[in-house]
């Protein structure tokens, strides 16, 4: 028997074929093969690498472990808007999500909800916007305070950094070549002010960074030689300035970030996608889910 190698198509997330196979999957193939036999033969094996791939998980497991996600899931989604746990009345909200996948009629009347709706964005703007002031206030009473001790360089765009081990390879020099693309590899963790992390590199695994990131660590990364490991002081203006980033992220936050750089390369360029800060392009995920 010889072998063919299939590729399933990905038609969508929902479905297992497209997270499952769209990686190549091995065929058997007869010596005598015709068109009916190859399709026979690629048929079986897809259904049974697919039935190889279903989560080993006990049935009594799936609804309570699904519902979990899914509210964790749609908590992180609630928490980018920056709600909290308490705005909500969890027995109404429960109520409205049980409801609505019933069918029923909206039980609110529609004037009254628009109303609570406009009142409750005020207050959450309120707070976003006094959340930001105070970070701004602790941000100036660090760095001023951070500034001054011994070991910690501040640049001219107020990025303040000190050198945990002094690395002695190759620094970045830009290049006129626009085929190609600086990538830096990196061992990185990063947390906001109050020490809440808020990224971390798999332990043993560098992760490619370009110069299309945050503004505070591409400035950086331009300076560090290979094999340098520093600690950057990140101020918001040179992170993401006045907008919250998910949760973990409230608005106008300064970063912290331990940063290790192992190697720069040059890959061929690519277009970058347009978002303002140029980060890495997050998976698919599902809508957030929105108050009507």
């Amino acid at each position: 028997m010889n072998k063919l190698r299939t590729i399933a198509s990905c038609i969508g997330a929902a479905t297992l074929t497209s997270q499952v196979f769209a990686q190549e999957v091995p065929v058997e193939i007869p010596q005598a093969a015709t068109p009916e036999s190859i399709i026979q033969a690629a048929t079986e094996a897809v259904a049974k690498a697919e039935e190889n791939a279903i989560p080993k998980i006990a049935p009594e497991k799936v609804k309570p472990t699904m519902s979990y996600g899914l509210g964790y899931q749609n908590g992180e989604q609630f928490g980018s808007f920056g709600f909290i746990a308490d705005d909500f009345d969890k027995e109404a909200y429960i109520k409205g999500l049980i409801d609505a996948l019933y069918g029923k009629k909206f039980a609110n009347d529609e004037l009254a909800y628009d109303e609570a709706m406009k009142a409750f964005e005020k207050i959450v703007t309120d707070r976003e916007i006094s959340l930001a002031k105070a970070n701004e206030v602790a941000e100036k009473a660090f760095l001023e305070e951070n500034g001054k001790r011994e070991g910690i360089i501040t640049t001219e765009s107020k990025l303040q950094y000190e050198i945990i081990t002094k690395g002695t390879g190759e620094v970045y020099k830009a290049s006129t070549d626009n085929s190609t693309t600086p990538v830096f590899m990196i061992h990185c963790k990063g947390q906001i002010l109050d020490e809440t992390v808020i990224m971390e590199t798999p332990k043993g695994e560098a992760f490619p960074f370009d110069l299309n990131v945050l503004p505070g660590i591409a400035e950086a990364l331009q300076i560090m030689p290979v094999g340098s490991k520093w600690k950057l002081y990140i101020p918001s203006a040179l992170a993401f300035g006045e907008q919250r980033q998910g949760p973990r992220i409230p608005p106008s936050s300064m970063l912290i970030y331990e940063i290790e750089l192992t190697e720069i390369k040059a890959e061929p360029a690519q277009p970058m996608p347009n978002n303002p800060f140029g980060q890495q392009p997050e998976p698919l995920a599902p809508e957030p889910i929105v108050p009507r």
